[in-house]
């Protein structure tokens, strides 16, 4: 049986949001992870809303590196947060 992959709303918060900071400082090597040869660091790609499945209703934040120090690959990494709708509708034109 193939797995059903889960309906997402994607919305955009804020850098200096609490919950975007608390996920950075949780990425392997914190937000300080920058690779000096490529230029590159900790991409914030933004927070999904689930709409279907067994989260539905929660959101997750989503990171990306394109060459991260200590592999010198690409890494993704998600959090699950505790954020609730009505604290993401503290930020206009999140939900």
């Amino acid at each position: 049986m193939a797995a059903v992959a889960s309906l997402k709303t994607l919305v955009f918060l804020p850098v200096d949001h609490p919950e975007v900071d608390q996920a950075f400082r949780a990425l392997p090597g914190g937000p300080q992870a920058y690779n000096e040869t490529c230029g590159e660091g900790w991409q914030y790609m933004g927070t999904a809303r689930i709409e279907t499945g067994r989260l539905v209703g929660r959101y997750q934040h989503e990171f990306r590196h394109r060459a991260h120090p200590a592999t010198g690959k690409r890494e993704y990494r998600t959090f699950l947060s505790l954020m609730t709708d009505e604290a993401a509708q503290a930020f206009p034109g999140l939900v």
